[in-house]
């Protein structure tokens, strides 16, 4: 997440030489390959696209299947924000992530316990001052069904400098 704040990629390499020296197991090693080409992607299309609202890089950080990022991305905005719409709509995409890693580690009770409350703070969204989310009812739809996640950064406009 700091990398993103620098707009370059320097901490992430540094920490993944780190592993790389380990012996690691063949999925490990994957896992850390398939995390530094994803930081990749998110941070050309953030700076692609001037993207500087945390929500914003938050849902490019979804779409490559970052989600313990997103919950880091988030979570300073949700700690500041005072209760009440803006509060519990963070907090209910914060839980949406929680949901697909639950699912990626196979828990799926769990995981649909997570949604029930996700959605019901991400129904407080249109009442909140956040940015837009054009794909909030998509993303309320697959996470109702535990469907897998769907793309939502798609629909960003173009922040500028």
């Amino acid at each position: 997440v700091a990398d993103l704040d620098l707009l370059r990629l320097e901490r992430i390499p540094q920490v993944a030489v780190a592993f790389r020296k380990r012996p690691l197991q063949e999925d490990h090693r994957h896992y850390l390959e398939q995390r530094l080409t994803a930081y990749e992607r998110v941070l050309e299309i953030i700076c692609e696209r001037w993207l500087v609202e945390p929500f914003h890089r938050a849902l490019v950080l979804w779409d490559e299947g970052l989600f313990f990022e997103v919950h880091e991305i988030l979570e300073p905005p949700w700690y500041r924000a005072p209760p009440g719409p803006d509060k519990s709509a963070l907090q209910g995409m914060i839980r949406a992530t929680g949901v697909y890693i639950f699912l990626e580690a196979g828990r799926r009770n769990s995981a649909a316990s997570m949604a029930a409350k996700a959605i019901s703070g991400l129904d407080h969204w249109q009442q909140s001052s956040l940015p837009p989310f054009p794909d909030l009812p998509r993303l309320k739809a697959a996470l109702a069904g535990l469907e897998p996640a769907p793309a939502l950064a798609t629909s960003l406009p173009r922040e500028g400098k």
